[in-house]
């Protein structure tokens, strides 16, 4: 059975996932990205995984962003969270 952590090592692990998420946007997406927008990205590959960020990548260094939305507002998983990632993406 696991045992139970501590909240500052939960987020200690929670801000090292972020981290290598966000490298791996900023390694991967070459075109300017807004702060709405990186966090959105960030959000989604954190939840359904870096594999996905190849669609976004390639629709965003197109210049496509309503492309990059659709794929996150499509992807897998929860169809809520994904609405709400979308919405943050597409928000100024």
């Amino acid at each position: 059975m696991a045992r139970p952590i501590s909240k500052d090592v939960g987020m200690e692990i929670l801000t090292g996932d972020v981290t290598i998420m966000e490298n791996r946007v900023k390694a991967t997406i070459t075109a300017p990205l807004a702060q709405n927008q990186l966090d959105a990205i960030i959000s989604y590959i954190f939840n359904v995984g870096p594999g996905r960020i190849t669609p976004l990548a390639t629709a965003i260094n197109a210049g496509n962003y309503a492309g990059a939305e659709n794929a996150i507002r499509s992807g897998v998983g929860d169809k809520k969270r994904r609405a709400v990632e979308a919405n943050v993406f597409i928000s100024f």
